[in-house]
């Protein structure tokens, strides 16, 4: 799990960013790939901006309906998150009943270009019985 409860969770600094995100911040891999994915690759510019202003809307996750999920949760932060500071993840982590808490050393918000760190760890939770 990556991200915030709603806007409001990021760094100021985060919260900044995020308003002025546009495609041109993107690496161009990131558009290469969309393309090659996507029914709609001529999207990507309106896929990002159709992005940014979800992640803007002020009410995303109601932290009062995390204390009903009943299944495992993995929480899954990195430690050197630039956008959402790290208490986010404790407090989310404390609201999910079922939930573990892994915090990936040396790893920014964008997880996902780790995935020697990630895989196993994810891999790991999922195979638990």
């Amino acid at each position: 799990m990556v991200g915030a409860l709603n806007p409001g969770a990021s760094s100021p600094e985060g919260l900044e960013m995020l308003k002025n995100f546009s495609a041109e911040m993107l690496p161009p891999i990131w558009e290469e790939s969309y393309k090659r994915k996507s029914p709609n690759p001529d999207y990507w510019e309106e896929f990002v901006q159709d992005s940014k202003e979800m992640w803007l809307q002020e009410v995303w996750i109601t932290p009062s309906i995390l204390p009903e999920i009943q299944t495992d949760v993995l929480v899954l932060f990195g430690d050197r998150d630039q956008f959402i500071p790290l208490d986010h993840a404790f407090h989310i982590y404390d609201l999910i009943p079922n939930s573990e808490l892994c915090i990936l050393p040396n790893t920014p918000h964008e997880m996902f270009n780790f995935p020697k760190r990630i895989i196993p760890v994810v891999l790991d939770f999922l195979n638990r019985e």
